[in-house]
């Protein structure tokens, strides 16, 4: 089984979101219930992580990226095979442009 190892923007992007929802849209209980929601989709990618598709980016998917929706929300993550990781690298609101998004970090600058 692969171990999780989080990326340093992950965690940030989970608790803006958590934020936002909570705080700008008055709605604490949605909030916690993505928060829920994104634990059991990292449950389930831990368990297969193949079965999720690579992006569809031609320069992100020779990276290895692939996703999960969460929700309206995406968490991206790279299969480390070697190291038997599974990088999560971020949880982002699908209607971002995501794309270029994850293209303005290395995954090497992400887990430094």
């Amino acid at each position: 089984m692969y171990r999780l190892i989080f990326s340093k923007l992950y965690h940030s992007d989970l608790d803006e979101n958590h934020n936002y929802i909570s705080e700008n849209l008055n709605n604490r209980a949605a909030a916690d219930r993505l928060i829920t929601e994104a634990k059991k989709k990292l449950i389930e990618i831990k368990n297969n992580p193949k079965h999720r598709p690579l992006v569809n980016d031609e320069f992100l998917a020779s990276l290895g990226y692939r996703l999960i929706n969460v929700k309206n929300y995406i968490i991206f993550y790279i299969i480390d095979k070697p190291n038997n990781y599974l990088k999560i690298v971020r949880f982002l609101y699908g209607r971002r442009d995501w794309m270029n998004i994850l293209k303005e970090n290395t995954v090497e600058e992400l887990f430094e």
